[in-house]
């Protein structure tokens, strides 16, 4: 019985169907902030190798076709130090190694994926082809690792998450407080009908605000007066008509 009342308490359907609401709303909006940051770091991080990889092919190309392996991997040498990067491996028109820098697996070798969000093993493997006036080379091998991108994403998510949850307890704390001056008052505007309907008509209710509750409050004192005086006027009627009747028989006998 005091669960079926406090599902049907006025007090408790304001409390849920405002928290119920914040907690969809938040939800939405913290998945959609997760898309977008995923999508925006997989789009970076494409771009980035896109770029770093076709900027290696040409300029590798060029000192194979010197065979100047050393400065090549001078320059490769500065490049392995980003922080994303897992390997970076220069093949030959033999698909040998010619150069190999990082944690670049030896078998199997890696498959390329054209897109971060196609990774499976937290490495985005790219390739492309060393050409020099129009002829191929060789190619150029690169991983990057997810793992600072995935960070960034976790946290990204850990304070999203975190901001929606106390948005929801400041909500439910707020609710909660406007709900109880709420409904107290109208709680105390039902105990005083109940009260007048027992015939106490000597009750008043305190207005406290000028909003719409406080205006039924005075309403209801002003309805309540009125029946008080109607009431007054007829029971003062009914004794004058009951005394003239009594008159009036008295004056019948005599």
């Amino acid at each position: 019985m005091k669960s079926a009342g406090l599902f049907q308490s006025l007090r408790f359907r304001l409390i849920a169907s405002v928290v119920s609401i914040e907690i969809i709303m938040l939800s939405l909006l913290v998945w959609n902030n997760i898309s977008i940051i995923q999508t925006t770091h997989a789009d970076r991080l494409r771009d980035t190798a896109t770029s770093m990889i076709q900027q290696i092919a040409r300029t590798s190309g060029n000192y194979m076709v010197a065979v100047d392996y050393a400065t090549l991997e001078a320059y490769l040498g500065s490049i392995i130090d980003y922080q994303e990067l897992s390997y970076l491996v220069v093949l030959d028109r033999d698909e040998q190694a010619v150069l190999s820098l990082g944690k670049f697996p030896a078998q199997p070798c890696p498959v390329l994926e054209e897109h971060p969000a196609q990774v499976r093993d937290g490495v985005f493997d790219v390739s492309d082809v060393i050409t020099v006036a129009g002829q191929p080379m060789g190619r150029v091998l690169m991983g990057f690792s997810l793992s600072l991108m995935d960070e960034a994403i976790r946290k990204s998510r850990t304070r999203g998450i975190s901001i929606a949850v106390g948005e929801i307890v400041l909500t439910v704390i707020v609710t909660v407080l406007i709900g109880l001056g709420l409904t107290r008052r109208l709680g105390i505007l039902a105990a005083a009908a109940q009260e007048v309907g027992k015939g106490d008509y000597t009750i008043k209710i305190p207005v406290e605000a000028a909003d719409e509750v406080g205006r039924t409050a005075s309403a209801f004192n002003y309805m309540v007066t009125e029946v008080s005086n109607r009431t007054r006027q007829l029971e003062a009627a009914e004794a004058q008509s009951r005394t003239l009747l009594a008159e009036n028989r008295n004056l019948v006998h005599t």
